[in-house]
């Protein structure tokens, strides 16, 4: 798959991390409706085992946005589709950094309630609710990195 071309633009600074989240909302969204629709036991089972290892990490704002983008990276497997799956590890790749900047405990203990959210309506199956509290949860990221 070639992406390369997004590399230079991914390769910002925290003065451009709006952008960032605003690259990943719109691949979260339509990875997590296609996750609601086509994810099989198997897919929940891993996405579940990284929701436990987020909330086991709350508190730990070093290794908790590592544990956090696992289990985004679980959900865009589950959506089955390489695209959304690539452009996901692209931002992993090459964002780490500016996204780790903005992690604290309190946005940890918001992005934990949105997973809980987020993995019920995966787990019923649900693209609607699974879209909408995705969706919330960039968007509260992008407020609050917005507010900074």
């Amino acid at each position: 798959l070639y992406i390369d071309f997004l590399v230079p633009f991914l390769m910002i600074n925290k003065s451009n991390i709006s952008q960032i989240i605003e690259f990943r909302e719109s691949i979260e969204i339509s990875a997590t409706h296609y996750a609601a629709v086509r994810a099989d036991e198997n897919d929940l089972k891993t996405i579940r085992e990284k929701l436990l290892a987020c909330d086991a990490n709350q508190n730990d704002t070093l290794s908790y946005p590592t544990y956090d983008l696992e289990f985004h990276s679980a959900i865009a497997a589950a959506s089955k589709n390489d695209l959304l799956i690539q452009s996901l590890n692209v931002i992993k790749r090459y964002c780490f950094d500016a996204i780790s900047d903005y992690f604290n405990e309190e946005l940890a203990k918001e992005g934990a309630d949105y997973h809980h959210e987020i993995y019920n309506a995966l787990e019923k199956h649900d693209p609607v609710a699974a879209t909408h509290f995705m969706s919330e949860h960039m968007r509260n990221i992008l407020k609050r990195v917005s507010d900074e």
